[in-house]
């Protein structure tokens, strides 16, 4: 049995360095506010490497940093941890930052409003992630609910992910239009090009190859790729998940070696920018043996 992968979508609180509030008990210290925004950076820089188990424990260490009535400094290097953490497969741990991120945006009503909607985003992913769906589900409801009037808001990878939940759940009936509506919002608020408009290409391919509509399918795969191999901005993991993805429709086309082909690059991104071990690695290593098992039986 092959492993194709949807892509549920984190949302990322906005990259700015530190943040302190005004009126606080305590003014921040000059080198603990530099110090903090020091490891934020090095934890972005590490991110934007791959390297996501070493990203978090610079986010994790810049909250010693930083003061406890300092909230969007917190929450911010608490939730990018959580990310890291999520996207590197150490979905335990990630939980609990969430968790913990999730109940100081509450003690901040109404000004962490928005960074509590991305949280809850990012929380319910990690529950579709593994598998906990009736969980996410009613979160990502809730995301949507509490964002239809919040000035700021915007719902559309709640949406995306929700869609891929309904897909996941035999829902085709909900699914196809919301994936459907969130390319479109998407386009229109990125561009053409952009790798979040690939990520709902590769969604909607997949529920199009899996109602028999396989020429619309590939040609959604493979503009998806372009866009992402052509892109600064499209992660590894995004990239090996494509390759992935247009292995196994190939593989269903009876293109077994144009599949190989694929899974041997998603592997090598995997192995090399994800680590062996990884939830993503581990699938690809599985179907590029699958596939390899059929073609000696040729």
């Amino acid at each position: 049995m092959f492993k194709k992968q949807f892509f549920s979508q984190l949302v990322f609180l906005s990259l700015t360095g530190a943040i302190f509030l005004t009126g606080c008990a305590s003014q921040p210290d000059p080198h603990q506010a530099e110090q903090y925004d020091l490891e934020i950076r090095r934890g972005h820089l590490y991110a934007a490497l791959s390297k996501f188990d070493v990203s978090a424990m610079h986010y994790q260490k810049a909250l010693g940093f930083v003061s406890s009535d300092d909230v969007p400094a917190r929450l911010k290097a608490l939730g990018w941890a959580a990310d890291a953490l999520q996207t590197a497969g150490k979905y335990d741990p990630a939980q609990e930052l969430y968790q913990t991120a999730i109940r100081l945006a509450k003690s901040n009503l109404p000004g962490s409003q928005l960074d509590l909607l991305t949280l809850q985003n990012n929380l319910a992913q990690l529950f579709q992630a593994t598998g906990r769906l009736a969980k996410a589900e009613a979160l990502m409801k809730s995301v949507i609910k509490d964002s239809e009037h919040l000035e700021g808001a915007d719902i559309s990878q709640t949406l995306s992910n929700l869609a891929v939940l309904y897909y996941e759940t035999d829902r085709l009936d909900l699914a196809e239009p919301m994936m459907r509506r969130v390319l479109t919002v998407d386009e229109e608020k990125f561009g053409p090009n952009h790798p979040e408009v690939a990520i709902d290409l590769n969604n909607l391919a997949q529920l199009y190859a899996d109602t028999d509509r396989y020429d619309l399918a590939e040609a959604l795969m493979l503009r998806a790729l372009k866009i992402e191999e052509s892109s600064v901005e499209s992660t590894d993991g995004q990239i090996a998940t494509s390759l992935n993805n247009l292995a196994i429709f190939y593989f269903d086309q009876n293109q077994i070696q144009k599949a190989e082909r694929l899974l041997e690059r998603a592997v090598d991104i995997g192995i090399r920018k994800l680590g062996k071990k990884h939830p993503q690695t581990l699938i690809y290593v599985e179907n590029l043996e699958a596939v390899r098992e059929v073609l000696t039986q040729d």
